[in-house]
């Protein structure tokens, strides 16, 4: 799947710009000059904006070399989504009609509903396929590695710790610094590693793909959109959304996925599940472990 960075976007619009038509140069001009904006804007908005008609907007996003229109937002989405801060997050993010003294009613449903639409939303996207070649590939690996750096730790740890439960050899990797690369130094073939990726993307994260990829382990990127940095570099690319009315990402939906893979797992490994279950339940110390 190819990638693309704000670099490769201006560069397609400056190679493109000599041959562009007086209407198509002024959308060029535009989304160079206003990525945060156009990034979110429908067609119609851009084409009023730059006084086009919405058709002619289409027909700019295939002659600098996309499939369409979505394509096009998708790379600038891509783009913009690295490069927001934390408070232009929260503040481009929060709906104007949430006002600062909103009773508590209201948040609870406005994050609830939100989250449901993101599960809504993977439910309906995310790529079936992929889904289940990394399904195949967790449940053939010799081990599961599991990356998720800052933010997405905690999706590592919960995928390690599930998928482990279920009999696999899975590791959780959330150490960014060289700890990361020392614990990724036996990956080869027969492997699997499953990297949480969301903007602001972390280098390292893609540098363990990178890795894992090149000493020839199946590479599976959870990220936010088709053409972030980690999906450029892995096999199979699932992706969640986790937009959020607040600074913060919200990871429902890939929660949900983590779930689906575990689901998958148990139902197509069950004999294996049971037997590490079992095991697990003779390790357990008696006594005051648990609550009655």
């Amino acid at each position: 799947m190819a990638t693309e960075g704000e670099g490769d976007l201006l560069t397609r619009l400056r190679r493109a710009s000599a041959h562009l038509s007086p209407g198509h140069q002024r959308i060029a001009a535009y989304v160079a000059s206003s990525p945060h904006d156009a990034a979110f804007e429908s067609a119609a908005r851009i084409a009023a904006r730059c006084g086009v008609s919405e058709s002619s907007v289409v027909r700019f996003a295939a002659a600098v070399g996309y499939d369409g229109f979505p394509a096009l937002s998708q790379a600038l989405q891509a783009i913009v989504k690295g490069h927001l801060s934390l408070p232009q997050r929260m503040m481009h993010h929060r709906p104007r009609e949430l006002a600062a003294d909103a009773p508590a009613d209201e948040l609870l449903r406005d994050a609830l509903d939100l989250a449901a639409a993101n599960v809504a939303a993977a439910a309906r996207t995310l790529d079936v396929a992929a889904f289940e070649a990394t399904l195949a590939a967790i449940l053939d690996a010799r081990t599961v590695y599991a990356v998720g750096l800052r933010g997405s730790a905690h999706l590592a740890a919960l995928a390690a710790v599930l998928l482990g439960k279920a009999g696999a050899d899975a590791r959780a990797l959330t150490c960014g610094d060289v700890t990361l690369f020392d614990d990724l130094r036996s990956v080869g073939p027969g492997d699997a590693v499953v990297a949480f990726s969301f903007a602001r993307y972390t280098r390292r994260a893609v540098e363990a793909l990178r890795l894992a990829r090149e000493r020839g382990a199946t590479t599976i990127a959870v990220t936010d959109a088709p053409l972030t940095p980690a999906a450029s570099v892995a096999e199979h690319v699932l992706v969640v959304p986790v937009a959020s009315h607040a600074f913060n990402h919200s990871y429902v939906a890939a929660v949900a996925l983590i779930d689906a893979l575990v689901l998958g797992w148990t139902t197509r490994a069950e004999a294996r599940t049971l037997a590490s279950l079992e095991a697990f339940e003779r390790v357990l110390p008696t006594g005051d472990l648990m609550v009655p």
